[in-house]
């Protein structure tokens, strides 16, 4: 049977974009098609969030997770209660797998997402806790190459808890880590001020340091002394911005 121009008409006017509600998406495709992608979007010691649930390479911290999780609420049993009761409620729930891309979370129950969703967010406060409070002699368990890689997985794409997760742990427990989740994210993702060199001041870096050029605060062999190195980037010399 023939289409009618009317129904051809309604079809295009009628049509609707589609609907993605995730606030933690999935990699797009056409960067997974990138050839090293995993080196920058797949966890290498931690998974966080349903994504990279189960993956055998992960297995290691992933049974460090209830460790820690103890060790935050310092083994009181009716805390981690009160934390699981809270996060399970059917509307924390339904919240909480909205942010994830559709059908990611079906094959997960509501115990064992809420169980997800719990130990996740308690690695994440102890792990701040101890590594970036200065107190990594709480963690022995992880080496120093596993810290390294830890910092790296939990500001990826893939590898995210909603933050609404971590404050609802934070305000149970009555101990706000505030101050240290935003040193964290300042000290590994935004550059300190002084780090912020306008196109002129990288030039004058690149120049040697008998030439005399116009704007190099000091001579070059003052910068050597101060840093130990002829390494013109490092962070110890800072310019007036």
């Amino acid at each position: 049977m023939p289409i009618s121009s009317d129904m051809i008409i309604d079809s295009i006017t009628n049509a609707t974009p589609p609907l993605s509600n995730a606030r933690i998406p999935r990699v797009p495709e056409m960067v997974k098609e990138i050839h090293d992608y995993q080196k920058y979007y797949v966890p290498k010691v931690v998974s966080i969030g349903p994504y990279h649930f189960g993956t055998p390479k992960l297995e290691y911290v992933e049974k460090l997770k209830p460790i820690y999780t103890m060790k935050l609420v310092a083994g009181n049993r009716e805390i981690l209660r009160r934390l699981y009761e809270k996060l399970g409620e059917p509307g924390m729930v339904r919240d909480q797998s909205s942010f994830y891309e559709e059908n990611s979370t079906t094959t997960f129950n509501d115990e064992v997402f809420t169980k997800m969703m719990l130990l996740y967010s308690c690695f994440i406060l102890y792990y701040l806790q101890c590594i970036h409070g200065g107190k990594p002699e709480d963690c022995p368990e992880l080496k120093g190459h596993q810290v390294v890689f830890v910092h790296q997985d939990l500001f990826m794409l893939e590898n995210q808890i909603p933050f609404k997760v971590l404050n609802e742990v934070m305000s149970l427990m009555g101990n706000d880590r505030f101050d240290k989740i935003n040193s964290f994210i300042y000290g590994n993702i935004l550059a300190p001020r002084y780090l912020k060199r306008s196109w002129y001041e990288v030039l004058i870096l690149c120049i040697p340091d008998d030439q005399n050029i116009p704007g190099r605060t000091r001579p070059g062999v003052n910068r050597r002394q101060r840093t130990g190195s002829s390494y013109p980037y490092s962070s110890s010399y800072s310019y007036k911005t």
